[in-house]
């Protein structure tokens, strides 16, 4: 049995710091705009972070920093997205738009409230060609329960991630992606975590902890790293899940006569 040392060793390695975030200028792919954003010092990697860990989310994607909103037209997506696209798509953004309410343009991107720039993000999704991604709109709806959670909004954090938990269900029964089941696992357990299943989430991360990921996509050393990494997420929300059973557990026999 792996033991407490261990994982507190083994964690903190993962939890690097968060990413430094530079002020920079980029034009709006739907109207052309100026648009003041920011911008990761540095190529992006993804890691995983202190405040996302038990959501099974990652920087960047899980920063609120990385989700742009245009100042004037009111487009909004993930930063990878936020660049030149053929004109009918960007008309038919700008159609999006001008649907919903007109941003405040002497108003930064990142002092609107995340989850509303989630659910505006969202509305471009088929135009974007999002709608269809199933890993892209699995890691979507944890991130947008997680910021639901943040918000205190308890019924659209559920929403979210039972949202989330049917699509990564069918990814993780899906045989083309056999080699993710282990990431895939892991995403469930979490989910099943803050859904308040912590039986089916011990069940997940036991199945997850058998198996090995191997994405035919990467080189054999990145797949041995991401093992590493999932090997070391798994135990601590194991860890985490098990010491809240047995808190509360002493907490009941305490009460008891």
């Amino acid at each position: 049995m792996r033991t407490a040392l261990f994982l507190f060793l083994l964690i903190p390695a993962l939890l690097q710091a968060k990413s430094e975030w530079i002020t920079i200028e980029m034009v709006c792919p739907v109207d052309g705009a100026k648009c003041q954003l920011l911008g990761p010092k540095g190529p992006p990697e993804p890691v995983l972070t202190q405040a996302g860990r038990f959501d099974a989310l990652e920087e960047p994607f899980s920063d609120s920093n990385a989700w742009y909103q245009c100042q004037s037209c009111g487009f909004a997506s993930y930063m990878k997205d936020f660049r030149r696209m053929e004109p009918e798509i960007a008309k038919q953004a700008l159609g999006v738009a001008a649907t919903l309410e007109k941003p405040d343009a002497e108003r930064s991107y990142n002092m609107i409230k995340f989850s509303d720039r989630l659910e505006r993000a969202q509305r471009f999704f088929p135009v974007l060609g999002k709608a269809g991604d199933p890993e892209f709109l699995a890691d979507f709806y944890r991130l947008e329960g997680y910021a639901y959670a943040r918000d205190n909004n308890v019924e659209k954090a559920g929403e979210a991630r039972r949202q989330a938990k049917l699509i990564t269900t069918a990814l993780a029964k899906d045989s083309a992606k056999a080699g993710l089941l282990r990431e895939h696992l892991w995403e469930l357990a979490a989910l099943e975590y803050h859904l308040g299943d912590p039986a089916a989430a011990l069940e997940h991360l036991e199945k997850a902890d058998k198996i090995r990921y191997n994405n035919p996509k990467w080189k054999q050393a990145e797949n041995d790293e991401r093992n590493k990494d999932l090997a070391a997420m798994i135990i601590e929300l194991q860890h985490r899940i098990q010491t809240e059973q047995k808190d509360a557990a002493d907490k009941a026999a305490v009460k008891s006569p």
